[in-house]
């Protein structure tokens, strides 16, 4: 038996189950609302920073300049990742807290990832744990002691402030004219184009901030997610259940495939307590 597929074929599918479409929807939400409560939530606070140009031949907008800020980017990442700076970074945060709360360097790393934009000297370090205070304290920890301790790696050791004021005193005596220049002087002009040993390679630019991360479980998302699967999924079973009915229920379905009149029906009566 062939049946029609209009409108009329759907609405008498929906008739059929919308009180089951309504509990089982209802049921979907209720399993998956308690069921995603379960699941711990994601947090991330993340750390800006900035690479410092300390190179003054070349402007800082120049292509050149950017594309060493980008290889820069990833040895400042390795650097923060790695046992060296983790290490300090674990002894801060651990310091003050019982043993079994304490954590491991590789603890840290896997709970850091980094990202950097595109065509700039900036980079992110983000820290993601189920804890947002955590999750901000590693964050915290990390723009106060990275800098200081990637510069003391990356930067070698003779480019310091005395090693300098000592090179400049030396060619301005080599020349005869230190008389007129001290090397509070010439300590001064150093650090003042940033050579001078002290600047950082990178420097903070935005401090960490807590926020929820894409993988934490949006309830709400979920719950209308079960709720609509859930009715449409009934839905299509009587649909195809439908579609498969050989029975003949009603005067129409008759006219359909016999070609003899009708001459009438055969009533049909409930049967009653009173009769």
């Amino acid at each position: 038996m062939e049946h029609d597929i209009n409108l009329g074929f759907f609405w008498k599918a929906l008739k059929k189950c919308w009180i089951l479409m309504i509990a089982v929807a209802v049921v979907a939400a209720l399993f998956v609302g308690i069921f995603v409560n379960f699941i711990p939530k994601k947090y991330s606070s993340s750390v800006e920073f900035y690479v410092v140009n300390t190179n003054t031949s070349y402007d800082y907008t120049t292509s050149a300049l950017l594309a060493a800020s980008s290889y820069l980017i990833n040895d400042y990442v390795e650097l923060i990742k790695s046992d060296v700076i983790l290490n300090d970074v674990a002894d801060a945060i651990n310091e003050g807290r019982p043993e079994k709360s304490q954590v491991t360097p590789n603890q840290l790393r896997g709970m850091i990832s980094a990202s950097s934009s595109d065509n700039t000297s900036l980079f992110t370090i983000t820290v993601t744990s189920t804890n947002p205070e955590f999750a901000y304290e590693v964050a915290k920890t990390i723009e106060q002691i990275a800098p200081q301790a990637v510069t003391d790696i990356a930067k070698p050791d003779r480019l310091t402030n005395d090693y300098l004021v000592e090179v400049a005193w030396q060619t301005l005596s080599n020349f005869g004219k230190s008389e007129s220049v001290t090397t509070d002087d010439i300590e001064y002009y150093l650090k003042d184009l940033g050579l001078d040993g002290s600047l950082p390679c990178f420097t903070t630019v935005n401090a960490p901030v807590v926020d929820k991360t894409a993988d934490s479980p949006d309830t709400t998302r979920y719950i209308g997610l079960a709720t609509m699967g859930s009715a449409a999924f009934i839905y299509c079973i009587f649909l195809i259940k439908g579609f498969f009915d050989t029975n003949v229920s009603s005067e129409d379905d008759i006219k359909k495939y016999v070609k003899s009149p009708l001459i009438g029906a055969i009533p049909h009566w409930e049967k009653s307590s009173k009769k």
